[in-house]
């Protein structure tokens, strides 16, 4: 297939507003999907092209949108720029799980002095209350020291 054709079936399905250019054809995951050369790709990535002649590692919105195609709110990034971008706007994947969840399972109470919160190499976000994660390193401790000690060592 021509990439001329690809640029044109491109801008037909694509709706111009003041913010958003929002993708109007087939979407997957929200996110509008387009064949060029035979190819499946995302239309954010293939709008990200048209502008600015490459192909971004990760291609991030800074609206939000995932049918949105304005180059103006796509950016280049990598996968844990991306990541860092959902946590700081309350958009990663475990959001629902922890939206309405305000304490603990022992009852302390998650705010930014008593959590702890990070994205771990798989890009999950991962959160820990900081008072029972020093309880449980002081019980570890305890316990090893009591195996280590030398009142406990075995007799042959």
């Amino acid at each position: 297939m021509n990439k001329d054709t690809s640029v044109e079936r491109f801008w037909s399905q694509v709706r111009k507003t003041d913010g958003c250019w929002l993708w109007t054809g087939y979407t997957r995951k929200g996110y509008g999907t387009i064949k060029v050369n035979g190819k499946q790709i995302t239309t954010h990535r293939f709008s990200f092209f048209l502008h600015h002649g490459h192909f971004p590692n990760i291609c991030r919105h800074t609206c939000d949108t995932p049918a949105c195609v304005n180059p103006e709110h796509l950016l280049d990034g990598t996968h844990q720029d991306n990541r860092r971008d959902c946590v700081i706007r309350n958009r990663h994947g475990r959001g629902a799980r922890f939206k309405g969840v305000t304490h603990c399972q022992a009852g302390h109470e998650y705010t930014t002095e008593t959590t702890y919160t990070w994205v771990d190499k798989a890009g999950r976000v991962c959160r820990h209350c900081r008072v029972c994660q020093r309880r449980r390193m002081r019980d570890y401790r305890r316990k090893k020291r009591a195996v280590h000690s030398p009142t406990n060592e075995k007799v042959i």
